[in-house]
């Protein structure tokens, strides 16, 4: 059977049970417990007396925490001089410091390392988020932060509506089970959020079945049966080249898993980092992204008349490959330029502009300095290194 190892469900947020005893609850009206905090982000930031803010308590390994953040950080230019936005967590600073440098937040964050503001609030569920009035007063908790509420909030003081708080996993599903459809929901609200990854038996697999699709608007990868590197390699396409691996055992990298992803309105590359992070969270890594000085090849016309002689004839394209050659028939330079890049595991480039179709037969796969000889003197094709600074996603192990 399939172990289940991640589920996040619901229009977007989902409670993460951090203990499996029940802490004491915070009623609306109470007065909030004094909120203490070891770090602070920016460094002496204090939480403001008569001014209401609002406290979102999250982690980095809970992605509808995450998402919220991202969410809820488009807002707080809005409403920066009405409300504080606090994000409280007990990570390390460090994880702290790199998570807020990675996505550009500007909410002020603080590190409750003891987790004695956590327990004072009891909280037991992540993300779990608090509306506090200027008078510390808790007028709101629950999960799903709107602009419709946050105005409430100001304009009124309170939240009329004080019955979306969920306590418990049945009233959790029952939550689930009542949103509102896609229509009434508003634009401000963050958004629909499905993943579900299982580890799979490596031995009876089926072959893989890739879907994917990218865009402003939503981004989709379901894939059945694959191993973490091949699924990052479909993920990224052709920024596969720029994946570095660090203190990995490959038989991580080996596990085969299946993947149902779903989000919407969150940014291409967003979207993919997120899932990386969230396969990371089961398998002891993390994902950022670095700038590095780097060679790179790039794939130039010497010879317009040698480069001629190959046009392709056909229209069909047919790849052709062995351990050391392989052949291409009706690629354009830049399909060319792809394909060399996932043979010698480098970036290999083209800013050729034209489509054009030819025919390139026993291209090697033995090496770049071959290569550079059979592509100049048979195809009228240069093959240089440039040094270029190039944005890698490091994937490395903790």
């Amino acid at each position: 059977m399939n172990k289940i190892i991640i589920l996040f469900t619901s229009l977007f947020f989902c409670f993460i049970f951090q203990n499996s005893f029940a802490q004491k609850e915070l009623s609306v009206g109470t007065k909030a417990p004094q909120i203490d905090y070891q770090t602070s982000y920016p460094k002496g930031y204090k939480i403001p007396r008569n001014k209401p803010i609002i406290l979102d308590f999250w982690a980095t390994w809970c992605g509808p925490c995450v998402y919220g953040l991202l969410a809820s950080n488009e807002w707080i230019k809005k409403y920066t001089d009405k409300i504080d936005f606090v994000a409280i967590t007990a990570e390390t600073s460090s994880n702290v410091e790199t998570f807020i440098k990675k996505y550009n937040l500007t909410h002020y964050f603080i590190v409750d390392s003891d987790k004695k503001t956590k327990n004072n609030f009891g909280v037991n569920q992540l993300p779990q988020i608090f509306f506090i009035d200027k008078n510390g007063i808790i007028q709101w908790q629950g999960k799903n932060v709107t602009t419709e509420l946050i105005d409430e909030f100001l304009k009124t003081g309170t939240v009329a509506d004080k019955n979306k708080i969920a306590t418990t996993s049945d009233e959790k599903e029952e939550v689930y089970e009542d949103e509102e459809s896609e229509e009434e929901v508003s634009k401000n609200e963050p958004p629909k959020l499905f993943l579900e990854i299982k580890e799979c038996s490596n031995e009876n697999s089926t072959p893989s079945s890739i879907s994917t699709g990218f865009s402003s608007d939503f981004s989709m990868f379901n894939v059945n049966h694959i191993e973490i590197k091949d699924a990052f390699f479909h993920l990224y396409g052709d920024d596969a080249q720029k994946i570095i691996y660090k203190n990995i055992p490959p038989e991580i990298l080996d596990k085969n898993i299946s993947i149902d992803f779903y989000i919407q309105d969150i940014g291409e590359e967003k979207s993919k980092d997120f899932l990386v992070n969230s396969i990371g969270n089961i398998y002891k890594f993390r994902v950022y992204r670095q700038i590095i000085d780097t060679t790179i090849w790039m794939i130039d016309i010497a010879d317009y008349s040698k480069l001629n002689k190959h046009k392709a004839i056909v229209q069909a394209k047919v790849a052709d490959r062995t351990n050391e050659s392989a052949t291409f028939i009706n690629f354009s330079i830049n399909e060319l330029a792809h394909e060399l890049s996932n043979t010698y595991k480098t970036i290999i480039k083209s800013d050729i502009m034209f489509n054009d179709g030819f025919d390139f037969d026993k291209i090697s796969r033995k090496n770049i300095s071959l290569l550079q000889k059979e592509l100049l003197n048979e195809y009228g094709l240069s093959l240089k290194p440039e040094k270029e600074k190039v944005e890698f996603l490091i994937v490395e192990g903790f």
